[in-house]
């Protein structure tokens, strides 16, 4: 009758949950069986086993009958099932588990794969053993999952949608996956930190699609190779902590695949120029950052960020985002990443760096505005026009993150302006607008050959006087002469010493009536430049194309009668009109520039 109630007792379980199941047990599976019991580690070799053995092996049925706790003839210890060193020669199959004590499988050889499709664990380590992959979407981890130490999945691990309370730390590993993928855990969430690095390596792609990590996504030494297209995805993943990008290996020749963020975010972004160079482009549009600065390096736990802050120049960012999908920075421009970067390093301080970025932004969208348009070529043409206005506010005002540009440029326009103005008044090209003085007969007709300096007529050098013929030497010599008599007898009239020497400009300054402005060619300059100051020197003074008799003034050159208004003799004075003209335009279109990039008219991004 006893007998006949443990069978009735027995029969209560499924199948697979009692140790009679099982009849004699292997040597190996014996040894587990007593570790279990005592809480101890079954140490059935010190090394991973390269093949299987008596002595080994274990039978993936009793590893699955001990870890979901025996039953009354074969209790498990609290500490849960602790093997290192087996041969299981099957699948382990968790699926729809609950597991209340720990798993630890290390350095086994598994010749299948590991099933915790839905499985609630409590803490998983399968540290240096190698399987053919893991399914587990859909997975519960109420402490941590352990894939480190030389752990290597030949097939694909699918953690989609999984629930990890702690860590997953996958350190000095090995995936090699199938069909393109080697770790896909989308959706997946974690308490803790995502660590992929010293040593991870990767041959497939790492997705993290939809991921919620309430740590750090550590990838600092990691070696991502791709199978297809990409190599890591992190599309829409949330990172509460810093995203660790540093000291990432280079994969092979020909198995560098895109690094894509589309959409994700990190509290910190921490990276190295060179890691960023080991994908073959990067997707970067959406993805968002609080800051970019250094964290403690993960193989110095008690060390500092000095040393290992990441670059925040504009040089090596912009150097970053030019990383990007080809599309992505020509005919589908994305400006997020740029503006997402320019508002991080404006709130860092980094203000100028910040201006740098936004301007290339600016200069890139203008280039493949008209470039890059699927439109006929007269479209194009087009839009290559109504785009040379904003290549104008790049060259000028930076699209108004640097207004100091328009001010320089003002500067240099006024000096120019200036020493051309200062030039040509020596030789009688400026002259005063006010009718009165050409009118005033108390003016000797010297001083109106030029205005400005007062020169008087030209005379022979004593050098053409001693080089010319004899019968025009006297000649010369008379010219001199009268001059000087000349010169005398106006020096009189307006009431100057006759004991002096006098020259035309001391007789000039005199004759000409004190109420009448000075030429100044910088005050002059400013006035043209900026008409709206109104200094009076624009309006008392202007360039004159024709002398007092008549004649052109320094005639350069003659067009054709068949060109209409600009044919005939062109001397010094019409292009000093045609400066005048580009300095009152440029000097309004700076003016104007210059006041929109201070007031913010001009949209900076």
């Amino acid at each position: 009758m006893a007998g006949d109630g443990e069978a009735k007792e027995t029969s209560k379980r499924a199948k697979g949950r009692t140790l009679a199941e099982f009849g004699t047990l292997r040597p190996a599976e014996k040894m587990l069986l007593e570790a279990c019991q005592t809480g101890e580690f079954a140490s059935i070799a010190d090394e991973r086993p390269k093949e299987k053995s008596n002595d080994n092996s274990i039978r993936p049925t009793f590893l699955r009958f001990l870890t979901l706790g025996g039953d009354d003839e074969a209790p498990v210890h609290e500490k849960g099932v602790q093997l290192n060193g087996a041969w299981i020669d099957g699948d382990i199959d968790l699926e729809s588990c609950r597991i209340s004590a720990p798993l630890y499988l290390w350095n086994c050889t598994i010749v299948g794969q590991l099933i915790v499709l839905f499985a609630d664990v409590h803490t998983l380590s399968l540290e240096g053993s190698k399987m053919q992959g893991i399914e587990g979407s859909g997975l519960r981890c109420r402490g941590f999952l352990f894939f480190r130490n030389c752990f290597h999945a030949t097939g694909e691990v699918r953690l989609i949608g999984a629930h990890i309370s702690g860590n997953l730390e996958c350190d000095k590993n090995r995936f090699d996956g199938a069909d393109g993928k080697a770790l896909v855990c989308d959706g997946i969430e974690t308490g803790g930190d995502v660590f992929l690095r010293n040593g991870f390596r990767a041959t497939g792609e790492v997705r993290l699609l939809g991921a919620r990590i309430g740590g750090d996504l550590v990838c600092e030494g990691g070696r991502f190779e791709a199978a297809g297209e990409r190599s890591l995805n992190c599309n829409r993943a949330k990172i509460d902590g810093a995203l660790d990008f540093r000291a990432i290996v280079k994969p092979d020749d020909g198995k560098a695949g895109v690094v894509a963020f589309l959409g994700a975010h990190a509290s910190t972004l921490t990276d190295d120029a060179a890691s960023w160079q080991t994908a073959s482009a990067l997707v970067l549009d959406g993805f968002t950052y609080d800051r970019i600065a250094g964290v403690p390096r993960t193989d110095q736990p008690g060390g500092t960020t000095s040393g290992d802050a990441p670059p925040r120049d504009a040089k090596t960012r912009i150097a970053w985002l030019d990383r990007q999908l080809p599309r992505h920075l020509t005919q589908d421009f994305r400006p997020q990443p740029w503006q997402q970067l320019a508002r991080v390093l404006m709130e860092m301080g980094n203000e100028d760096d910040a201006r740098t970025v936004l301007i290339e932004m600016r200069k890139r969208q203008r280039e493949t505005r008209w470039k890059h348009r699927n439109a006929s070529w007269w479209k194009r043409a087009w839009w290559f026009v109504l785009t040379r206005f904003d290549w104008v506010l790049g060259v000028l005002v930076a699209y108004g993150h640097r207004p100091q540009r328009a001010m320089w440029s003002l500067l240099g326009l006024w000096l120019a302006g200036s020493l051309i103005y200062w030039g040509v008044a020596s030789a009688g090209i400026m002259a005063p607008t006010d009718a009165r003085l050409y009118l005033d007969n108390q003016i000797p007709p010297e001083c109106k050959v030029d205005w400005i300096g007062y020169a008087g007529p030209q005379l022979p050098s004593s050098a053409e006087i001693a080089d010319a013929p004899s019968d025009a030497r006297a000649m010369l010599q008379k010219q001199i002469s009268d001059d000087a008599d000349h010169r005398r007898d106006e020096a009189t009239r307006v009431g100057l010493d006759q004991a002096q020497e006098w020259t035309w400009k001391g007789i000039c300054d005199r004759a000409v009536p004190s109420e009448y402005s000075v030429f100044q060619p910088f005050v002059y300059s400013i006035g043209i430049m900026l008409p709206f100051l109104e200094l009076r020197q624009e309006r008392d003074f202007a360039p004159r194309i024709l002398d007092d008799k008549g004649k052109v003034i320094c005639p350069l050159f003659t067009l054709p009668s068949w060109l209409p208004l600009i044919d005939g003799t062109w001397g010094l004075g019409y292009l000093v009109r045609v400066w005048e003209w580009f300095e009152i335009f440029l000097g309004w279109t700076l003016t104007i520039l210059i006041a929109a990039s201070v007031s913010g008219i001009i949209k900076k991004d």
